[in-house]
């Protein structure tokens, strides 16, 4: 409402003498006494309402309600009054600092919540002229996706685990301007202090964790089970498991805290199961709680799976309820040979989701099996466009292996478009439904009319089309490519490569040398081009528009081994 039809406001309700009006800042004014009476002359009426019934307007501290269009009677507001609101406790959207805790009114003014803590390990602290964490890693100055300064790092089911020779371990690559400080905790006391310059990383070998890791097929919560990693700087951080290549090995990358949310859908796959040999080796998804009082409603996927009890509140067909606190890890798992893929996790706080399995054949009958493992994107920030391509071959670095692809629906009745068609369905009629693409070495262009996740899987060395083991990819969707990204290889792996996938025409480099020989996917507008990786280390990737990327490791006869990972997200 204007100045002016205050002032007439407060006439009407008696709020100033004749000749004057009070106006919003409680300022007086002339007022024309002729143009007011005639203006009220016809037939003794007004020309309508001043104000709506219901309306709530303050002035100068006060709270007036209108009915029968008129202003009633104000009431003096003891802390402050808001436009529709009236007499609040505080103003909605404002913000101010309790130590080192942000505290938000709410949207009803009704009191403050606790937004969020600013954390000195981080580099964080509140600053009380804004109300909000300031410094390198404040919410507001991180972009959405892999990129960040507080993580979870999280050991999955595994044949690998305590007393082996092998190590866990996580990597992390530095992209700031400035030197970072990494802090690793485990049971809140700190296993690991690192300083990584800029443009550098570091790996740190972990110790695995009792319950999570080895065969024992049983879903539980493991109390303190995951490692917490916070840093001063934005960084990336991945997950090996293990870093060494003998043994069932994958690796993943790990969302930071910033981007988990309330809603998943898991991608996993089948494991090994032969009952002569006493081997049950089942898929599996694990949820980390960040922050305490996390309470999960899990969803069996569509067709239903039956789980492995253990845990009470999870059932044989795979729903359940469970309730976390902070650094807690539920890793649910299939009974041996199912599969736990379009599985559902709801959370009242945001979690992190690692879908996969202890140890996989891909194809189901082509020996030898893996450990596959990779973070879930939240459905929040799931995409609908996927441009992928399968790995390149151990014995041919520019041609392509074989992959198998999963596409998995998060909302119902779900329209594909896939080029090439391989002659599968094009359509998923419930969230959590999904279409498996056939082992080929094809390239595919995929959209969908609602948001999915894609899976991509290594197949086995006896499959004939390459010399490892699976390995699992959650690829970027389009709209998560980025122009700038840094990843990590390691001795370990003496035959280490990234895949770009990028716009046609592009230009791309790795470690600043240009890159080469892109092959266009079908009509997408994108091309593909491997790279082998000569030396261990950091490595940067830039371009002059966003790029899909991923990093992988293989170690041919006679270990036949692989990993393969993100190299990095930025979420719409």
């Amino acid at each position: 409402m204007q100045l002016a039809a205050w002032a007439v406001l407060l006439v009407g309700c008696g709020g100033a003498e004749e000749g004057t009006a009070t106006t919003a800042s409680g300022t007086e004014t002339e007022t024309d006494s002729e143009t007011d009476t005639a203006s009220s002359s016809s037939e003794g009426t007004t020309a309508g309402p001043e104000c709506a019934d219901d309306e709530i307007i303050c002035m100068d501290g006060q709270a007036f309600a209108c009915a029968g269009g008129q202003l009633g009677p104000g009431e003096a507001c003891a802390d402050a009054c808001v436009d529709g609101l009236g007499c609040v406790a505080c103003v909605p959207g404002e913000s101010a600092c309790e130590g080192e805790v942000v505290m938000a009114c709410d949207d009803e003014g009704q009191g403050y919540f606790e937004l969020e803590v600013c954390d000195p390990v981080q580099g964080t602290s509140c600053d009380p002229d804004q109300g909000r964490c300031e410094g390198a890693c404040a919410p507001k100055n991180i972009t959405p996706g892999a990129l960040g300064c507080e993580f979870f790092p999280t050991v999955t089911s595994n044949l690998n685990g305590p007393g082996d020779d092998v190590p866990y371990a996580i990597a992390v690559a530095n992209p700031s301007a400035g030197a970072a400080t990494i802090t690793v905790e485990f049971l809140d006391v700190a296993v690991a202090n690192e300083v990584v310059a800029s443009g550098q990383s570091v790996t740190i070998p972990l110790e695995w964790v009792f319950g999570l890791t080895g065969v024992d097929p049983e879903s539980r919560i493991v109390k303190n089970g995951a490692y917490r990693l916070r840093s001063d700087r934005p960084v990336v951080v991945w997950q090996h498991s293990p870093l060494g290549v003998s043994g069932s090995v994958d690796a993943a990358i790990l969302l930071p805290f910033h981007t988990w949310s309330d809603s998943h859908v898991v991608a996993s796959y089948p494991g090994l199961d032969d009952p002569d040999q006493g081997i049950n080796y089942p898929s599996f998804y694990a949820v980390t709680a960040g922050r305490d009082q996390t309470q999960l409603t899990l969803s069996p996927p569509p067709g239903g799976v039956s789980v492995a009890v253990g845990q009470p509140g999870i059932q044989a067909d795979g729903s359940g309820v469970a309730n976390l606190n902070h650094l807690d890890v539920l890793q649910v798992f299939s009974v041996a040979g199912d599969d736990l893929t379009g599985a559902r996790v709801d959370s009242s706080r945001p979690v992190q989701v690692i879908g996969g399995s202890t140890c996989a054949f891909v194809p189901d009958d082509a020996t030898f099996c893996d450990h596959l493992e990779e973070s879930m994107i939240p459905i929040a920030a799931a995409g609908d466009e996927f441009v992928i391509a399968p790995p390149g071959r151990v014995d041919d670095p520019t041609a392509a292996s074989e992959h198998v692809v999963r596409i998995i629906s998060l909302e119902d009745d779900t329209s594909l478009t896939i080029d090439p068609n391989p002659g599968v369905g094009a359509s998923l009629a419930s969230a959590g439904a999904y279409v498996e693409l056939p082992a080929s070495a094809d390239a595919y262009w995929i959209t969908a009319d609602k948001p999915v996740i894609v899976a991509q899987y290594m197949l086995g060395v006896n499959a004939m089309v390459s010399s490892a083991d699976p390995a699992m990819l959650a690829p970027p969707a389009v709209e998560q490519f980025s122009e700038d990204a840094i990843f990590v290889t390691h001795a370990e792996w003496p035959d280490t490569r990234v895949d770009i996938v990028a716009p046609e025409g592009a230009a791309v480099t790795v470690d600043g040398n240009a890159v080469s020989g892109f092959n266009a996917i079908g009509g997408s507008g994108y091309a593909i081009a491997r790279v082998t990786i000569a030396a261990s280390g950091v490595h940067t990737l830039s371009a002059d528009a966003p790029v899909g990327a991923s990093v992988y490791g293989y170690v041919p006869d006679p270990v036949y081994a692989s990993y393969w990972a993100p190299v990095s997200y930025v979420f719409p």
